[in-house]
């Protein structure tokens, strides 16, 4: 397990980022804001759940991002899931609240949603790149924004616990997890490239790419969340019979 540490939380007293102070462009949410609820219960467990489950979906706003938004350009995204304190608590002395990404589709990325801790703006965090796979939370509203570059149906769990400050968990306080999931859907499981519409050398070898990768976007035939036979054929056949 990787974590980055930030300074002591301040939960309970929550406010609303002021992102219009960011420099460089902010791009939209992709809707209204999801937010995934941490609760800290009498029982010393950690309780997580989501306002609003379901998939949220991927966007293209056809626009150009500038400054550290420009992550952003070639992908389509998402931000509308926000971490939020739920009641009024806090960790005990010497303790923090972290966030660990434990499992997530191959090719989602993750950027900060605002500076927090190391972090700047549209960082790159959760294990995106060489990022850590976890960190410590402030207890702000935090909308990070999750970004794909080809269709398909993603998740990540996470791990959310009380730990120290080197981020071992503190025994007596129990865990919480949430799967959060995304979707991107071309109406078409060969339509996988651009130019969209249009089946052609672009989709073969994007579907090649994304089987080795086992990427969600070659994951078009059951069993899901298996990368087999079945899924080649299954793109072979629609990409045969051409797609409305």
């Amino acid at each position: 397990m990787t974590l980055e540490h930030t300074s002591a939380l301040t939960l309970g007293a929550l406010a609303l980022v002021n992102l219009s102070t960011i420099a460089g462009d902010l791009p939209p949410m992709g809707g209204s804001m999801n937010h995934i609820m941490v609760h800290l219960n009498t029982a010393n467990e950690i309780e997580v759940t989501v306002e609003n489950p379901g998939e949220m979906v991927f966007i293209d706003p056809g626009e150009t991002y500038t400054g550290a938004a420009a992550v952003l350009n070639g992908t389509r995204f998402n931000a509308q899931y926000g971490w939020l304190v739920s009641g009024l608590w806090a960790p005990p002395p010497g303790g923090f609240v972290y966030i660990d990404q434990i499992d997530a589709s191959p090719t989602l990325s993750v950027y900060a949603g605002r500076a927090f801790g190391p972090y700047s703006f549209m960082d790159p965090i959760l294990g995106t790149g060489s990022s850590a796979s976890g960190f410590a939370w402030d207890g702000v509203m935090l909308h990070n924004y999750y970004a794909v570059t080809m269709p398909g149906h993603y998740s990540a769990s996470y791990l959310v616990y009380i730990g120290d400050a080197n981020g071992e968990p503190i025994a007596g306080y129990s865990p919480g997890e949430v799967t959060l999931g995304w979707v991107w859907d071309t109406g078409c499981a060969a339509d996988i490239a651009e130019p969209f519409g249009v089946l052609d050398l672009a989709d073969i070898t994007a579907f090649i790419t994304a089987f080795s990768l086992g990427a969600p976007a070659a994951d078009v035939a059951e069993p899901l969340g298996v990368f087999d036979l079945a899924d080649i054929s299954g793109f072979v056949q629609t990409f045969t019979a051409g797609c409305d």
